[in-house]
């Protein structure tokens, strides 16, 4: 039986739901049908008018066209995400789905389903929305683009100047140096900072090369003539060897040869020493005079000869000490050339070369060496070995049995 009040009194008509009341997804998916169908309705008329014959070709057109114009829309779509989240380190959800409705809004004339598309693919990214946005924008570089320069932080280290792939460049964070780094001064680019920094580098760069020239001369140097009259000797022989090829007066052919190599040898680190000082003169002078050669006695050479291979190998270990130090090996921080000068102040102020040269010293050098250290100077020395052997800048061992226990090569004196 109806109710009379009913009857009486009819019901207010239920509210309707608006369109833009609703999901926004659910709105752009309508008006996407909207627009296809008012499209279909403004094609029906011309391709009613088209030949049978025709119309298959018209059709390939039509999908060539549409498909170009979906990469198109596609492409713009991407490019607006990815330039709208570029100012986020750390983009939200909430952005993405801002910027696709700021999209629909502004651009009308990208389908909604493509906007949509973008959208998810950013949402839906395993590495997060920043990593989608930065493929979107390198997805969208021309080749000449992707394969262009752009400015990079400078080294840590050494405070040059770099440069990166546009790419790698736009998957950095958004805010990133702008010049070299803080504290790097033009006091910091000179011999205390990053002159320093690279000439000591320089150095251990062309340690192998200086190795292997110690080692011939170390290597020919029992065999080579020796003492001031070494030259005229040498000279005597080699006529001698002219004229009775295989018979010479006091060296054999064999002891001609080194001493002629070993000659060649002095020369050539000499010079190189020289050139890597200053051009001069002087400074060759003093590298012919610093360096084993064949005016001095065999055992003066052999010892010059194993001086200079330590310090050769403390400057490697200097510069491996400074590269992990700047580096934030040692204590988690980068350091820039700007603090050289402290590291270097702090650095030297416990540093020996002699712990180096007594690692490449004989047995019998070593003796003579250690005469030479007052009593109370002793035990820092056995303390600074043990120390560059820990870290591996040495290599004294084996240490013979009776030496166990004690300053290596102490005993005996």
């Amino acid at each position: 039986m109806p109710d009379p009040a009913s009857s009486l009194y009819p019901q207010a008509p239920a509210p309707q739901q608006s369109l833009l009341s609703g999901d926004p997804s659910k709105m752009i998916g309508t008006l996407q049908g909207v627009q296809n169908l008012q499209i279909q309705q403004a094609q029906a008329p011309a391709l009613m008018q088209i030949p049978g014959a025709n119309l298959q070709n018209t059709n390939i057109a039509n999908a060539t066209a549409q498909f170009q114009q979906e990469a198109a829309m596609t492409a713009e779509a991407q490019r607006r995400f990815a330039n709208g989240l570029a100012g986020y380190d750390k983009p939200t959800a909430e952005n993405v789905q801002n910027i696709a409705s700021n999209i629909s809004t502004s651009m009308p004339q990208i389908r909604p389903d493509i906007i949509l598309k973008a959208r998810d693919m950013l949402l839906n990214n395993k590495g997060g929305i920043k990593d989608a946005a930065d493929t979107m924008r390198n997805m969208n570089l021309s080749p000449d683009a992707a394969s262009g320069l752009t400015n990079a932080p400078p080294d840590p280290v050494t405070g040059a100047t770099q440069q990166q792939t546009v790419p790698s460049s736009n998957r950095m964070p958004s805010v990133r140096p702008g010049g070299l780094p803080v504290g790097f001064s033009d006091v910091a680019s000179g011999p205390a900072g990053a002159a320093g920094i690279s000439n000591m580098a320089s150095m251990a760069n062309d340690a192998p090369n200086q190795r292997a020239l110690l080692e011939n001369l170390n290597s020919l140097g029992n065999e080579a003539v020796s003492g001031p009259s070494s030259d005229f000797e040498k000279r005597a022989n080699a006529l001698a060897q002219r004229l009775f090829p295989g018979k010479g007066i006091t060296l054999s052919t064999q002891q001609l040869a080194n001493s002629e190599e070993y000659g060649k040898i002095s020369e050539q680190l000499a010079g190189q020493q020289a050139v890597a000082a200053h051009s001069t003169n002087a400074f060759l002078t003093n590298a012919y005079n610093t360096n084993p050669s064949l005016y001095l006695s065999k055992v003066g050479r052999q010892g010059i000869t194993h001086m200079l291979q330590g310090n050769l190998d403390s400057v490697v270990a200097k510069n491996d000490a400074w590269n992990a130090y700047a580096n934030g090996e040692t204590d988690g921080q980068m350091h820039s050339p700007a603090e050289f000068t402290t590291w270097n102040r702090q650095f030297n102020a416990n540093f020996n070369p002699r712990a180096f040269q007594y690692a490449r010293m004989t047995p019998e050098e070593r003796s003579n060496f250690r005469s030479t250290i007052p009593a109370n100077q002793q035990q820092k020395f056995f303390n600074q070995i043990q120390d560059y052997q820990s870290k591996g800048w040495i290599d004294i061992n084996p240490v013979p049995q009776s030496e166990q226990g004690k300053m290596p090569g102490m005993s005996g004196r």
